[in-house]
């Protein structure tokens, strides 16, 4: 849990800041705040579950984590199209929508 408010205040410290991350930043933020880390945990603990500290780090379980974490974090990337709005130019659109117009514009430099 303590990943996840640590994403959700950097968020929401860049928001407040008019900071646009690099793609990097933004990826990893993004994968804390999605919340899906939080909601693994606890539907391990509302089966009565716990799983060996060896099957959660086996690197197989973690990609399936990522993955799955990506799936719900990216959903609504793919559904983004150009024009680029106003609103991104000056830096004021969603996170996705941020990443899609600075890919755009990478690519026109």
């Amino acid at each position: 849990m303590r990943t996840y408010f640590q994403g959700v205040q950097q968020e929401a410290s860049f928001r407040t800041d008019g900071i646009a991350p690099d793609i990097q930043t933004y990826i990893e933020m993004r994968r804390e705040t999605s919340a899906c880390k939080p909601v693994f945990d606890l539907i391990e603990y509302s089966l009565d579950l716990e799983l060996p500290d060896d099957v959660i780090e086996h690197p197989i379980i973690m990609a399936l984590s990522q993955g799955a974490n990506d799936l719900v974090t990216w959903a609504n990337v793919s559904t983004i199209r150009s024009p680029i709005p106003t609103s991104c130019v000056n830096k004021k659109c969603p996170g996705p929508l941020l990443l899609q117009c600075r890919a755009i514009s990478s690519r026109s430099e």
